[in-house]
């Protein structure tokens, strides 16, 4: 729990890239195909709603009872589905 909360305040990467591969609307917002978008994950760490008081080091956000409570992707250290990070395990290790 420590190291995932480590990894929250202090991901190994600040954000992740991806290409549009369909339309989408996100929040009233056409992001056409073909559109290289960034996930900030920093930023998706620390959003209140999410994480509350996202500043204090928390271990205890990881517990199996507070994990099911967040969305999945709610923390992404590594990306995540498909093109999760290879070397997650060994980061890990």
């Amino acid at each position: 729990m420590c190291l995932k909360e480590a990894m929250r305040l202090h991901a190994p990467i600040p954000g992740i890239q991806r290409q549009d591969v369909r339309d989408v609307e996100i929040m009233g917002h056409l992001i056409p195909a073909g559109t290289q978008v960034v996930l900030n994950v920093m930023m998706t760490h620390r959003l209140p709603d999410i994480w509350p008081d996202p500043e204090r080091f928390n271990p205890l956000r990881f517990t199996t009872e507070m994990i099911r409570k967040r969305h999945k992707y709610a923390w992404t250290p590594f990306g995540g589905g498909a093109h999760m990070c290879i070397g997650l395990h060994f980061a890990n290790m």
